[in-house]
């Protein structure tokens, strides 16, 4: 971010892959978990504990690198779990991933936000241990915060403190 943009910035949300250069705070406003998302019909769908490396020889649904900082999340949660994914799609769209995996394309790591729309063909479960979650930032001058950035903030805080609160437990597979 160029000194012309800082003078003009008041507040944005950002990418935390992103780097805001000098004279920028970043404040966090709250963490957004990822889960492994996978086809109904797919042979773990009704495994109630699962890691990683379960799904290391599974074809992956992946946003780009180049763009997304979700894929840069996936690429250290596998390398951490020991295995290099077998990228089998990206595209930056959730909605589009999510349909190839319905199609049994692969399996996408998604963050929870996606799982608020989720296909009745896809089934979504935690992972244990968690994948780093994907933090949403807001970005602001450093040294100075403006009334309006001020009274933005707190909306944004009051609004993820909302969206937390109100996430959904994810369903479990039925005992068997």
């Amino acid at each position: 971010m160029d000194a012309q943009q800082r003078e003009e910035l008041h507040g944005a949300l950002i990418d935390p892959g992103a780097s805001a250069g000098g004279g920028i705070e970043l404040v966090r406003l709250f963490d957004d978990p990822m889960y492994v998302a996978m086809p109904s019909s797919h042979r773990l769908a009704g495994a109630s504990c699962l890691g990683l490396e379960s799904f290391a020889r599974e074809p992956w649904m992946l946003a780009t690198t180049h763009s997304c900082p979700d894929s840069r999340l996936f690429l250290r949660a596998c390398h951490d779990a020991g295995f290099e994914p077998r990228i089998a799609f990206q595209n930056d769209d959730y909605p589009a991933i999510l349909g190839f995996v319905a199609a049994g394309v692969g399996v996408a790591l998604i963050p929870d936000m996606v799982t608020r729309g989720i296909r009745d063909d896809v089934v979504v479960r935690a992972l244990d241990p968690q994948p780093p979650p994907r933090p949403i930032l807001a970005a602001l001058p450093a040294g100075y915060r403006s009334h309006a950035a001020a009274a933005m903030l707190s909306v944004l805080h009051d609004v993820s403190d909302a969206w937390v609160a109100g996430r959904p437990a994810l369903a479990l597979p039925a005992a068997t």
